[in-house]
């Protein structure tokens, strides 16, 4: 069994040691950013929760110290790691003027965990002949979470506790009619984000490679599962990175419009999910065309609005077992609005605010501070560049553009990965906070560890377009 994983992932020439096995499991540990969860209670604006993704990359760091500390010298020269580190430095020093100081430093230490675990991706030796590795895991386990996502529309169906079915209060199918897919995440949006990168490397292999029936499948199956979370946020990213993906493919312009066509297919497939779930669920009083509408007047912001004119009368005063939301919910996008614009309210009232921020895990202990009436000190900026500006001010922030700058450069031989870059740059506009996105940072570290480690090696030129750096001779003729 052992031997048949192996050639699966197609490990045979390298030696698949303890930390080499710790590491292939990443791609599957990622998705659990939120459950199975330790709870110890909530002070000081913070919720004392560790996931098991934060024990699993506690352990990697710590496996992992002996070869950074060997590799130091080479660590060093690197850019992208002095970048890294100034800005985990600044964020460590904003805590001498953080009003929060316990949540700065739990905060702190998320930051530097994550450039330890970016110091120990360099350290790997055997990286690129891993990444095929790495790959297919991601996809496969990608797809295990969509087909976990599908049991949680399931169960909503058929009413299966919330301890089984792991949804959020809001993603019940009180809601919309319908459940809105989790997976192991806190909530849809999270989950949907975790799903763009295999979305987005499944469309660069269909628009540049002959179709493979069995990634075709998972390709939709995800799209589905992406679409069933409902996250306006994670689906805009990932339209945005679907054009972006064709745009650097236009010499395979036509695969990209049937791959766009594969896409409209999945919506269209997950509409008619979310409409018989609608229909069969005993509990809710609504149909299959009143569940579809009512997606379609979501995730377009109210400007497509095909609900029946009774229906969207009666939204207004439903009963009791008819959906709460009936369309459009306009309260999510003015609050991130709301809290975004308070947030650029706080930030220049100081000379020190403007250039150091008011210090790392600050945004909901000094909007409660400045609007008691209004907002908790648990709160957050749901703008990722809007609180990197508050928190660590114009330094921070121009430090955190050059880093991204940076991902973007690097990575210019590997121009299909500037679609996920754009992806996640929409995504930062729709959350913020450090433990909420650990995966998504966690991504861009590795994608960017990928593209560093294959810059002057042709190992993964057989997967991408681009033209190796070294073509191999054709064999004689015999």
């Amino acid at each position: 069994m052992k031997q048949k994983i192996i050639r699966f992932l197609k490990l045979e020439k390298i030696s698949v040691d303890f930390r080499t096995f710790i590491f292939l499991l990443m791609p599957l540990m990622i998705f659990f950013s939120f459950y199975p969860m330790l709870n110890f209670g909530q002070s000081h604006g913070l919720n004392f929760e560790i996931s098991l993704i934060e024990i699993y990359l506690v352990f990697f760091a710590l496996i992992n110290l002996g070869p950074i500390w060997r590799n130091r010298r080479n660590l060093i020269k690197n850019k992208a790691v002095r970048l890294i580190f100034t800005f985990c430095l600044l964020s460590t020093i904003s805590l001498f003027w953080a009003p929060n100081l316990i949540k700065g430093v739990l905060i702190s230490g998320i930051i530097w965990l994550l450039f330890v675990c970016f110091l120990a991706f360099l350290s790997y030796k055997n990286l690129p002949k891993i990444i095929p590795a790495l790959l297919k895991i991601l996809i496969i386990s990608a797809c295990l979470m969509a087909i976990f996502g599908l049991f949680q529309m399931f169960a909503e169906i058929i009413g299966l506790p919330q301890s089984v079915s792991l949804l959020c209060d809001g993603c019940l199918a009180n809601q919309f009619g319908f459940a809105r897919v989790t997976g192991f995440t806190i909530e849809p949006q999270f989950f949907g984000s975790l799903l763009l990168i295999p979305i987005l490397l499944l469309l660069q292999k269909f628009i540049n490679h002959k179709n493979h029936h069995a990634l075709n499948i998972c390709l939709v199956l995800l799209l589905v599962a992406v679409f069933l979370t409902m996250s306006r946020g994670a689906i805009y990213a990932l339209a945005t990175g679907v054009i972006a993906l064709i745009i650097i493919n236009w010499q395979n312009f036509k695969k990209g419009l049937i791959a766009l066509l594969i896409i409209i297919g999945s919506f269209v497939l997950t509409l008619s999910i979310q409409g018989i779930s609608a229909q069969l669920n005993p509990r809710i009083n609504d149909n299959f065309y009143a569940a579809v509408s009512r997606t379609i007047h979501q995730l377009s912001l109210g400007i497509i609005d095909i609900r029946s004119s009774d229906h969207a009368s009666s939204s207004e005063t439903p009963s009791s077992d008819a959906p709460i939301q009936g369309g459009y919910v306009e309260d999510s996008t003015d609050t991130r609005n709301f809290l975004s614009r308070l947030a650029l309210e706080i930030w220049p009232k100081t000379p020190t605010n403007i250039i150091l921020g008011t210090g790392i895990g600050s945004t909901g202990f000094i909007l409660h501070h400045y609007f008691p009436d209004q907002i908790g000190d648990t709160e957050i900026a749901q703008n990722q560049y809007v609180e990197t500006l508050l928190e660590n001010g114009l330094i921070g922030l121009i430090l955190f553009v050059i880093l991204i700058i940076l991902l973007f450069r690097i990575s210019h031989k590997y121009k299909f990965l500037w679609a996920i870059f754009v992806a996640f740059l929409i995504q930062w506009y729709f959350f913020s906070g450090y433990p909420n996105a650990l995966h998504v940072y966690l991504f861009c570290l590795i994608c960017s560890t990928v593209v560093l480690s294959l810059t002057s090696k042709p190992a993964y030129a057989k997967l991408t377009t681009e033209k190796p750096y070294e073509k191999q001779k054709a064999p004689k003729e015999k």
